[in-house]
């Protein structure tokens, strides 16, 4: 389905072929993906998402169920019909539920956030755990905060979809780099799935100047330039790196003059 989707291959599927990004078809894609990962890798990406500073908790020990839009009751006050969380993760040692938004900047209501964990509260009614209740996209800044419901205090945690593609990249990119057993291998392939899920519905990862490694320069540096341009420009540049002869204005001007 998801190769289907990303090569434009759905059109025998649906009666409109074109696909038009959703907020449920980004949540479905992205965290569907993401729970086929080790329980550890999965609970870190998403942890990380939530920004250095979050004290989300480390671990959430093993996870046992994802569901996807499961309808709770509602609390008899609030909620008239039925509450409908987009994610619920059942761990070992907390509960999960991320509510999640189509766009970054904003979306997120805190009095959605109330019914939602009233509903839950009422529905599951786990007092051994504590839940943890991750707003995904929809922020418009990025940090904790607590709602006050009842007599009880429950912890929000403010992630945003960029975050959770960047902390993806980075961990593909990381295995890339390292030598690969054969677990880790499908890893990588399932995290660039995920990576180009993700560009199919308009997040693309930015590299920041300040992030990338300086390159250093030799004097075979000048046949990898000329190999990336798209003309020839091996008499341009032949003089631009010389070990023993110091770049000047004139010497640029009689490179080009040259050419």
């Amino acid at each position: 389905m998801i190769q289907a989707l990303l090569k434009n291959k759905l059109k025998d599927s649906f009666t409109d072929p074109h696909f038009t990004p959703s907020e449920d078809s980004l949540t479905s894609s992205i965290i569907g993906m993401l729970q086929y990962l080790p329980d550890t890798v999965f609970w870190q990406l998403l942890r990380s998402s939530c920004g250095k500073q979050s004290k989300i908790p480390k671990e959430i020990g093993e996870i046992k169920s994802i569901q996807f839009w499961e309808k709770m009751t509602p609390d008899g006050k609030q909620n008239s019909r039925y509450v409908e969380p987009d994610v619920w993760i059942e761990a070992e040692k907390f509960d999960v539920i991320i509510e999640a938004k189509k766009r970054d900047c904003r979306g997120q209501c805190v009095d959605q956030w109330k019914k939602e964990i009233l509903s839950f509260s009422s529905e599951v009614n786990n007092i051994n755990k504590t839940l943890i209740f991750i707003a995904l996209g929809g922020n418009i800044l990025l940090q904790d905060c607590t709602l006050s419901i009842g007599r009880k205090q429950y912890n929000v945690y403010t992630s945003s979809w960029y975050n959770l593609l960047h902390e993806i990249s980075n961990y593909a990119e990381d295995l890339t780099l390292k030598s690969q057993p054969e677990g880790t291998k499908a890893i990588t392939r399932l995290l660039n799935d995920i990576i180009s899920v993700f560009s199919k519905h308009g997040y693309v990862d930015v590299k920041w100047l300040s992030d990338l490694q300086p390159i250093h320069l030799n004097n075979r540096s000048e046949e990898a330039i000329a190999s990336l341009l798209e003309f020839d420009n091996k008499r341009i540049l032949q003089d631009f790196y010389n070990s023993k002869k110091q770049i000047t204005t004139n010497n640029i001007f009689k490179i080009w003059k040259l050419k």
